[in-house]
Parts: C-alpha cells; structure tokens; sequence
C-alpha cells in the first residue's frame, strides 16, 4: 500500500487539476516555514513551474504566483511556531495577511491539523467547482521526514441542498478556525472559511483506490468534538507515530496478538519499564533503519539544523491499523498515539478508511517479508536493553524553559507601531500590551524583524523592562509584521537554544510598502519583461533557445538577445481570449 519509492513532495499536491484553476485554498499547519509558504503559490498558480528551491531563486515568478492568489488563500498555524527562514526576501511581506496564527482552547494543547482544503473552478466556469481535501501528517515545511498525504477529490453536487451527514464534522472543523484565531480577521478571511465550510458539506468525496466509499472525517478540540474516538481495535493492529504514550498503546492492541508498534527509539526508552514488558507480550516493537531517514543523495550532506527545532527527518508519519475477519479499518491524519492527540488537550483532525484486509491491512502496508524496497526493509526491531526509563536530562530541562519562554512571548499581546522618520524611512516600534512578560530565569533572548535580521537585533531584557523598543532608519520596503525572535536557555554548563517568528499586528504601514516591493523586484528591463510575461501566462525561459557558448545555463540577460520575445503578440492573444490578463 506504501511502496516508499514512490515518494511525492509536498507541494506537488497543491498543483490545479488539468483545465482548472485555484479560486480558494484553507490550510492548516502546526509548525510553519515560510520560505515553504513562498514556494506554494508556485504549485497553486503557475502549473507549468517546477516549485522546489531552486524557485526560490527566481523573484520574478513567486512575485506573479503570489499576487495571482494573494486574496484567495490562508494558512492556520500554532502561535509561536513560525521558524526564522534561512534566507532573506523581501516577498515575506505578501505573506503577512495570508498567515493567521492561533491557539488550542485548552491551555495545554496545541494547533496540530495538517490538511488542504482547495476549491477549483474551469476556465469557462460550465463544470462545477472542484473540491481536493489533503490529510497530511506533516507541516507546512522543507522537513525531511518520512510522511504520508491522503488526498480525496470530488465536485461540488450544486442541486443538492441537503449535506452529507459524513461531512458535517469537516464543515464544522473549518468553521471553528474562525474561533481559535486571538485577534479579529479580516472580511476576506471570513469569506473563505464560510463558502468552504458550507460548500464541502456537499461535495461527495472518492476513497483512495483499493478502499471501500465508506469514510469518516473525526476532529477534536473543536466545539461538538472534544476528543477522538477510541481505536477500539477487534483484532490484529499496527500504530506507526514517532510519539506514544502507552495508554493509548493499549488501546490500539488490545484486541489481538502479534501486533506491531513503530516509532521512534527515543520515544520508546521513555516507556515506563514495566508497561513496556506488558505491552510487549501483544505487540513486537519496531524502529526505523537509520540510514533511511535521509534520501540517499543526502545521507553524506552536513545538514545545519538548530539546536531544538521541529522533526525534520527520520519519522513522520502517522498511521493506525485495525483488523477484523476480512476488513481493514485505516486511520491517518495529524493525531500521534499520544494522550494529548486523544485525549482532546490538542486540536487534530484525523480520517478514517476502510477496505479488504488482503488491500489495505497490516501485510499490505509493510509489504513482503525479505523484498526490497518496502516499508518493512526498512524498519529494525527495537529491544529494551535495561529497566530503567531515562532520567529527565539538562537537555530536557532547558527545553521545558524554552517552552515556557515561547509561551509568554505569544501571549504577551504584542504590537508594532510604525511612525515615519523622514521622507524615505520609518521607525518601527515594538510595544508590549497589558501587563507584559517576564523571561523564564536562565532564558535570554534577543528579536529583530525578519527582514533586517540579526545585524539589528536588540535584546528582550530590555524590552521587558521598558515596554517598547524601536528600530529606526526602516526603509518602507523593509517593514514587516513578521518579527523573529531567537532564545538561548542554560543549565549549569550546557545551553540550548529556540527560535521562532511571530505576525503581529501592525499600525501605521505605509500604503505604498508593496509597490515599493514590486518596484525593488522589477530592477531593470530584463525582469520587467519577464514580469510581463509571466502574467500573459508563459514562461519566457521556456522560449530562449540557450546562448552559444552558454551551455543550457538560461540566465535572465537572454532576453536582451537578437531573438526577442513575443510580447505583442502574447498581448494580442490575452486581449481576444481572457482580458483579464490585460487589466492585470
């Protein structure tokens, strides 16, 4: 069923059925990078453009794929879990108003749902719109990690006006995002949420091939759905999650013999020594290979990551198995086999699948004993080497600081103020509301704007001591909302350190920031042509032959050669067949 060598991006996903394009996408992440936020237009609207990191290069075509649906999408994240990008850009600003961070009801949980809601429509508007529902159990980032995606299409059914039951829990799941949001949003957002929440109600979605029509769409933490249903397991199961507690183990196993618990050794030497021997008698346990928690063409790569971060390999994915007689009932989304996930502490959302066990059962999943190339060639099993359950480490300490430190940050209802400076530059000023934050002892920090970075960091101390702090000589084009903050905790000898960005809400922004943007991005003639080009909908790299001498190496300066691109006659075509091109 999960053949690893048939591996998708995350982004390939996003990419618009053949004759549609995208009118309205919702997502949902925990974690959020934004330089993979800035790569999702590219599959959304330029169906052509290959959207990996060499794209990222390319300012010119995330500058047309941006503003093609920039009022048609947003993106639901856990505040405080925004990662600093590596590198600069000044299209971080298109961003800002896509990107609403929020928090989990419970003061303990989290935002943890990883999906994609998009609706498509037709070039001439006579089919129906097109709906793609995307489970995942990864976050919106270049993570590395071992994932699955369950993808579910099916056009809106416009003459009925009843729903379908089943999908009554997705529409509410939408619909509570307005709730969780800790600042008002704006009418276009709420838009969005309401046509997709009412619309999906009455989309009849296909099953993955090899899977009956019977589904079910479980939310929890949301209002109606406080937690997620029991497995419940009647028979032989398999738990894949890189985090467990062993109540919801036994859960899972408690209704056969010979059953298989995959995650993560770390997580496993935290079991407690004696549910680890009881849980054995009923399931083998099982680790995945080390050597395949990066791509081959990777594994020699030194790969910088920071001290504490969000998995971004190994891992991932999260899968739950239950079989009885000849069915297999599949369960897979965002929730780890964890008592947070379940216990309705944490938001999640989760499907679950049916099918022939012989399709879509434990075997099936893992795939023949001794192939090449399956899940199963890839898993070791994993044994207890002692009974005790390691002690909580420095490491761990300081995590838990960090945590807390991040914590008081997002709740500290901050805000930034920009006030001009003089004719070209702007003072941005970050102000602290009620009654402010204090540091964690051992926690310091420092914050800057993402789009000055660290060379104007200044230290939080000080902010929590006067309750403002201001950068000046700001150039319009370098204002944000996004603002990053970078924490170092200590624990006698050892440190770690966390990094995180919050949006803020912002007062003040000039109303020219954006043109000034697109007037930085289109420099000279050579991409100001190709701007032109790419909004007549071609790709004019795909139509310079290369210079002789040049190799394949197409470079910008090509369009300032003797062959010359067709601009009129692109204008032409675009004024008779979709004018709407020519208003852009």
């Amino acid at each position: 069923m999960l053949n690893p060598n048939t591996r998708h991006t995350y982004l390939e996903e996003l990419k618009p059925p053949e004759g549609y394009k995208l009118d309205t996408a919702v997502a949902t992440t925990f974690s959020l990078d934004l330089m993979s936020l800035l790569l999702a237009p590219v599959s959304m609207a330029l169906q052509d453009y290959r959207a990996d990191k060499e794209a990222l290069e390319d300012p010119i075509a995330l500058l047309e794929a941006i503003q093609r649906i920039s009022d048609r999408y947003v993106v639901f994240c856990q505040k405080g879990r925004i990662s600093i990008p590596a590198r600069q850009s000044p299209l971080y600003a298109h961003l800002e108003p896509a990107v609403v961070e929020v928090k989990a009801r419970h003061w303990e949980g989290v935002f943890h749902p990883k999906t994609w809601f998009m609706r498509f429509v037709d070039g001439n508007g006579s089919s129906p719109p097109f709906y793609r529902f995307i489970c995942l159990t990864r976050n919106l980032t270049l993570d590395r990690s071992w994932d699955t995606a369950l993808v579910m299409e099916g056009e809106l059914a416009k003459n009925r006006r009843r729903a379908f039951g089943v999908n009554h829990p997705l529409s509410q799941f939408v619909s509570s995002l307005l709730t969780l949001a800790n600042r008002r949003l704006p009418n276009r957002i709420h838009m969005i949420i309401n046509t997709v929440a009412d619309e999906i109600k009455r989309v009849p979605f296909e099953t993955p091939e090899g899977f009956t029509d019977q589904y079910r769409f479980l939310p929890s933490g949301i209002p109606g759905y406080k937690r997620l249903p029991g497995f419940g397991a009647k028979g032989r199961s398999l738990v894949l999650s890189p985090f467990v507690s062993p109540s919801v183990l036994k859960d899972a196993i408690q209704g056969g013999r010979d059953n298989i618990i995959i995650s993560r050794a770390e997580v496993l030497d935290e079991i407690p020594y004696d549910q680890y021997l009881k849980l054995s008698e009923q399931a083998d346990f099982f680790t995945m290979d080390s050597a395949a928690e990066l791509p081959a063409e990777e594994q020699e790569e030194e790969v910088a990551a920071p001290i504490i971060s969000d998995d971004q390999r190994g891992l991932h994915a999260k899968l739950m198995i239950s079989e009885n007689g000849w069915q297999a009932r599949l369960l897979t989304g965002s929730a780890n086999a964890t008592d947070a996930a379940f216990n309705g502490r944490n938001v999640e959302l989760m499907v679950e699948l049916t099918g022939p066990r012989k399709i879509c059962g434990i075997n099936s999943l893992l795939g023949e004993e001794g192939a090449k190339h399956t899940l199963r060639s890839m898993l070791r099993p994993y044994k207890r080497e002692h009974g005790k359950v390691p002690g909580e480490t420095a490491q761990k300490k300081i995590e838990k600081q960090l945590d807390e430190a991040r914590r008081r940050i997002s709740d500290a209802a901050l805000r930034i103020e920009i006030e001009p400076d003089n004719s070209d530059e702007y003072c941005m000023i970050l102000r602290m509301g009620g009654k402010g934050f204090e540091l964690p002892r051992n926690v310091t920090g420092c914050f800057y704007p993402i789009s000055l970075g660290e060379v104007r960091r200044k230290d939080l101390f000080e902010l929590t001591t006067t309750g403002e702090m201001v950068f000046d000589k700001v150039t319009s084009e370098a204002l944000t909302s996004f603002m990053a903050f970078e924490l170092i905790g200590r624990h006698k000898s050892d440190k770690l350190g966390a990094s995180f960005v919050l949006n803020l809400p912002v007062t003040g922004m000039p109303a020219d920031r954006d043109r000034r943007i697109l007037k930085s991005i289109l420099k000279d003639r050579d991409r100001f042509i190709r701007y032109l080009m790419l909004i007549l909908g071609n790709d004019p790299l795909n139509m310079v032959p290369p210079i002789e001498g040049k190799g394949n190496d197409k470079k910008p300066w090509l369009y300032g050669s003797p062959w010359g691109l067709p601009l009129l006659e692109e204008m032409v075509r675009a004024f008779s067949r979709d004018p709407d091109k020519i208003l852009r």
